[in-house]
């Protein structure tokens, strides 16, 4: 790679001197329509770095282009024939703090939605809509952040990961994925030092009422026990301690059938 040149026209001047194919040409087209400033993902040039912040960002980006899943397997791709430099150099990358990943998507994605617009030939009558969902995060390194266990709808169990909230636009053509953040779950079962015991709270309506529902069980194989109120300020320590006076009425039987020769 030369001095004053970038990482996508380099690749253009490649594949001009060989065998030129319209996928190429796409990809460089719309490639070359994002434009990122440099302040979007911190400084221009790490010590130690041949290629700055924006040239490695375009690297990544034509990873899926060239099959290269990640950056362990860059060293091994055709595109490294191109851009010779280590793993390491996207690892430090992607670990930066300083980039905003959330406005640098949503930028990008702008200035495609007005390449697409422009592009477009023909008047689309599709609706065009904004969809919220969000999808599993599976555990993946040696090393996360407050990662947790959330409950997986696909594999219908809990998983250690996150969850991952995404904002797609489509308009029937086109998907682009607008925004996105990560999410633990907090879980419905906890546990309470004080009567040793696991519990979880549900609130439901029944015969046109809110009620309070607790359920809990002691040890890993005991049973779960259910406990209703129409109270909803009451926490589960409070609803227990007070379901627990009955026993008062127990002792009273017992006394009566003594007393009456009924036992």
């Amino acid at each position: 790679m030369s001095k004053g040149t970038t990482i996508l026209s380099d690749l253009r001047c490649f594949f001009s001197e060989n065998e030129t194919n319209r996928a190429i040409n796409a990809i460089m087209s719309v490639m070359e329509c994002i434009n990122i400033r440099p302040k979007q993902i911190g400084a221009g040039k790490k010590e130690n770095c041949k290629f700055t912040n924006v040239q490695v960002l375009n690297l990544l980006m034509l990873f899926p282009f060239f099959v290269v899943r990640n950056a362990y397997q860059y060293s091994g791709s055709s595109l490294s024939r191109l851009f010779s430099c280590e793993k390491d150099m996207f690892y430090r990358f992607i670990n930066d703090g300083n980039v905003k990943w959330r406005k640098l998507l949503y930028a990008m994605n702008l200035q495609l939605l007005r390449k697409i617009s422009r592009s477009s030939e023909t008047q689309n009558d599709r609706p065009v809509c904004l969809i919220i969902d969000d999808t599993d995060a599976p555990k993946s390194g040696r090393k996360c952040e407050l990662i947790g266990k959330v409950f997986s709808h696909i594999e219908h169990k809990t998983i250690l990961g996150y969850k991952c909230l995404t904002l797609l636009y489509t308009d029937g053509l086109s998907q682009l994925m607008l925004d996105f953040s990560l999410h633990g779950e907090e879980g419905l079962v906890k546990h309470n030092a004080t009567l040793k015991c696991s519990y979880c709270t549900i609130d439901v309506k029944f015969a046109g009422t809110t009620v309070r529902l607790f359920f809990s069980k002691r040890g890993r194989n005991g049973q779960w026990n259910g406990l209703l109120t129409t109270d909803l300020s009451l926490s589960f320590l409070k609803a227990y301690r007070t379901y627990a006076t009955r026993w008062t009425t127990e002792v009273a039987y017992r006394d009566m059938k003594v007393l009456l020769n009924r036992k």
